[in-house]
């Protein structure tokens, strides 16, 4: 991962200086945004991992801008020859290796060492990996929209 993207951990935003109101999400490393805040600190189309806590390891999507906090790392593909949608569905598809390689301490957390060393594996042509992309995001869709029936 780290020969393909950019990996970068968030900043700290105390939960008293979010509001309903703020117009980012605020991403701390669970499954979903914090609260929202007048600031962000990325410009979305992002994967994210999340740093530490009880959800270490687990892998998002964000698209749009976003404030990353501390417990939350942000990447960016810099190599513009991947698809974003399919490098994070392989991503989404083994987040388990990141749980499996969680540091032991009181408070399980994932390295960005892990991180940028993460293997991917990929198809050479852009619009094959778009096009599988594509098809785990709507299998992803119509799978969730078959669970809220």
């Amino acid at each position: 991962m780290g020969e393909l993207a950019k990996v970068t951990i968030g900043e700290f935003v105390i939960k008293t200086k979010q509001r309903p109101d703020s117009p980012y999400p605020v991403y701390n490393g669970g499954t979903s945004y914090t609260g929202f805040y007048d600031y962000f600190n990325n410009d979305g189309n992002k994967i994210i991992v999340s740093a530490r806590g009880a959800n270490a390891g687990f892998v998002n999507l964000v698209k749009g801008k976003y404030w990353a906090g501390n417990s939350c790392y942000s990447i960016d593909l810099s190599d513009k020859n991947y698809n974003l949608e399919f490098v994070y569905n392989f991503m989404k598809y083994r987040q388990n290796l990141f749980v499996d390689f969680q540091q032991a301490a009181n408070i399980p957390s994932v390295s960005k060492k892990d991180v940028e060393n993460f293997i991917i594996f990929y198809p050479k042509l852009p619009q094959e990996q778009q096009k599988i992309g594509t098809f785990f995001t709507a299998l992803d869709r119509y799978i969730t929209i078959h669970q809220h029936k």
